[in-house]
């Protein structure tokens, strides 16, 4: 047991150790249209941005990255550990809140780059997968738990104000206006109306061929990322029933 402990808290620093190692000198073909900037880090999920800065989950750190100059991604500090591997990463105003698996939500301080706190951390009776905040509430994708809707208006105390689709498997989460998208693993894509966060109700669904994974907005359309289908875009948001744009 003391091994294994003693391996998470090596990953952070092992791979910090590589962030100023040169690039591969042979890199695979890229598609016309692309180039490569700049490459850090190791290993990782969950990212999120904000200004000149990319926070990274390596490993249980959250790593800081300044992409002021895309060419030269300069790491400026680490998390200490977490309890668990982060799973997934947002960040809203001096703020990242962090999916860590079974160690749930934390939330962290960044008002100096080079060294996120900790300020809170709310354990979560599932498995964190992903979260996204929309003014002072977080939706935490908390995997067989569903949906958690938390009140972080004071991020030192968050606190649960709801939760929804307690017996869907929740893997991520995206807001579009009154709606909440939630990519549902093997039920596809679910969404709640929560212009009331604190009673989300269901509005809709859409089961895909394989497995959602991952959610966003874009404008009027969902897109979702189907394990077995690849990108899915749906149309009227919102509707009982969505519909997949072929």
């Amino acid at each position: 047991m003391l091994l294994k402990h003693l391996q998470i808290l090596l990953i952070p620093i092992l791979l910090l150790s590589h962030f100023s190692a040169p690039l591969e000198k042979s890199l695979p073909a890229q598609p016309a249209g692309w180039e490569l900037l700049g490459q850090a880090g190791g290993p990782s999920q969950g990212l999120a941005a904000q200004g000149n800065y990319v926070y990274m989950g390596v490993g249980s750190s959250l790593v800081v990255l300044d992409i002021s100059d895309p060419t030269d991604p300069n790491p400026v500090g680490a998390s200490m550990p977490l309890d668990y591997f982060i799973q997934g990463v947002t960040v809203s105003g001096p703020f990242a809140y962090v999916a860590a698996g079974s160690a749930g939500l934390y939330i962290m301080d960044l008002a100096i780059p080079a060294n996120p706190t900790v300020v809170s951390r709310w354990d979560s009776p599932g498995f964190a997968e992903n979260v996204t905040v929309s003014g002072s509430i977080a939706y935490l994708a908390d995997g067989p738990d569903g949906l958690r809707v938390l009140d972080v208006s004071d991020p030192v105390n968050p606190a649960e104000i709801a939760n929804a689709f307690a017996m869907n498997y929740i893997v991520d989460v995206a807001i579009g206006g009154r709606y909440a998208y939630l990519a549902a693993d093997g039920a596809g894509l679910l969404v709640a109306e929560i212009s009331n966060p604190q009673y989300p109700v269901e509005a809709g669904r859409y089961d895909t061929v394989g497995y959602g994974r991952s959610v966003a907005t874009a404008g009027s359309k969902v897109v979702l990322a189907d394990e077995y289908k690849g990108l899915v875009i749906l149309d009227e948001i919102g509707r009982a029933s969505c519909r997949e744009r072929v």
